[in-house]
């Protein structure tokens, strides 16, 4: 056993060594130090293989499509836009997420364009703060953006929208 470290055994022409490697950071840690589009790219590998662990076959689109991925579930397919949680500074204790996507055109014109429910079914968000994935119907979200709170705010207020509520068990068995 070796204390704050991992060892792994590299065989290299023939030779056999053991090497000695820092801990491994946390799937949080990682994912903070990657650029955004890495960040969106892994968040989708993240929500695949959280959904796949659960028993659901994950389906990809073959076109550009406004889904990044299908579920089947029931015998119904499920079309989920995967997005990357983040926190702002001035507000802890909640998890934001775009509702809608932002393309640059060659005219430099940033366009916004929302999702609806005739597109997509869920927004599935990975959130590196909490280190979860959230499955929200697109019926509750809002034109531009969503925030949902795991943690508890200073002041009570009826509407908050939390975390626990969207954690993939208790959507997806609804």
């Amino acid at each position: 056993y070796l204390s704050g470290q991992r060892a792994a055994l590299i065989r290299r022409k023939s030779q056999v060594r053991l090497l000695l490697c820092p801990s491994p950071m946390n799937r949080a840690e990682a994912f903070q130090s990657l650029s955004k589009t890495k960040k969106g790219e892994v968040a989708e590998q993240i929500v695949e293989t959280e959904l796949a662990l659960r028993g659901y076959t994950v389906l990809q689109p073959r076109e550009n499509e406004r889904y990044d991925l299908a579920i089947e579930d029931g015998g119904k397919l499920l079309r989920i836009q995967v997005k990357t949680g983040y926190e702002r500074e001035r507000s802890p204790g909640r998890i934001v997420f775009d509702t809608s996507n932002n393309n640059t055109q060659r005219s430099e014109v940033n366009i916004s364009k929302n999702y609806t429910s005739e597109q997509i079914d869920y927004f599935a968000v990975y959130s590196e703060i909490t280190d979860e994935v959230y499955i929200v119907p697109v019926e509750e979200t809002g034109t531009s953006e969503m925030t949902i709170r795991y943690d508890n705010p200073q002041k009570t207020d009826p509407n908050i929208n939390w975390a626990e509520e969207y954690v993939i068990e208790n959507i997806l068995a609804r």
